[in-house]
């Protein structure tokens, strides 16, 4: 009777360790799976986000070659209008013109400035945009050789900067993208690189050797005072038969009365 009770308590433990191991690699497998999808899905921007691309994002260019890059703008929600402010190298990259897209049908700013393009849009009323399509299109050159960027203005929450306007008015810029774009060989872009460099460094070498050449005058003076001596005053000896202009020469002893 005993025995048989013994055996059915461990034929019931051995049930519940079998159940007890399958939780746990159900759970283990449940949490592996979900963490698989977050890392699949990690840094891609949901269809609810708004963003503003660069096409090509990426391009090798010759020197002095010209070419285009889009400005792409995304949106799920209905955007009255767009602001995008984009920053590049002006020593490598020149901006030839910049054409409307069909996103919006008011483009009524697309400026250059110190490095820095501005484009502003309008949708008309009742006619926001929602999708993908073109903002704008930059025709730009390669000026230089390099590597450089084209930079799109974006801090979160910042107004000043590259938006997307909804309606109601609201910024829902959340992406924006880096153009990289490689013009010229290694040995160009090397060339260059130090003209760059030799260019910037300039005016403080001319500062430093502005400062040389003072120094050094400086110094000749210095030594030519030292080499003279100091000036010392000797007056001009008078003779006794030239008293100087205004007295009479003394040719004798004279009384202090005279008779």
């Amino acid at each position: 009777m005993i025995t048989s009770s013994i055996m059915e308590l461990m034929r019931v433990v051995q049930k519940a360790s079998k159940l007890f191991i399958l939780v746990i690699v159900l759970t283990s497998f449940s949490v592996c799976l979900a963490g698989a999808v977050l890392a699949q899905n990690k840094g891609q921007a949901t269809p609810s986000e708004a963003s503003i691309l660069l096409e090509p994002a990426s391009q090798q260019l010759k020197m002095k070659e010209e070419f285009q890059v889009a400005v792409v703008i995304n949106s799920t929600l209905p955007l009255a209008g767009a602001d995008v402010k984009i920053s590049y190298d002006q020593r490598v990259i020149d901006v030839v013109s910049i054409d409307e897209g069909e996103a919006f049908k008011n483009v009524p700013l697309k400026s250059i400035n110190k490095g820095t393009i501005y484009i502003t849009a309008l949708a008309e009323r009742k006619e926001e945009f929602t999708g993908t399509a073109i903002l704008a299109t930059l025709n730009l050159k390669a000026k230089d050789a390099g590597d450089t960027n084209l930079i799109i203005a974006f801090s979160p929450g910042d107004t000043a900067d590259s938006n997307l306007t909804q309606v109601p008015p609201a910024d829902v810029l959340a992406k924006v993208e880096v153009g990289r774009y490689m013009i010229g060989t290694p040995a160009q872009k090397t060339t260059a690189a130090i003209k760059r460099f030799l260019i910037k460094i300039f005016p403080y070498a001319l500062f430093l050797a502005f400062l040389a050449i003072a120094g050094y005058l400086a110094y000749r003076w210095y030594k030519t005072q030292k080499a003279a001596g100091p000036e010392v005053f000797i007056p001009e000896e008078v003779p006794l038969d030239q008293p100087p202009p205004g007295q009479q020469a003394v040719s004798g002893p004279q009384s202090a009365n005279s008779s």
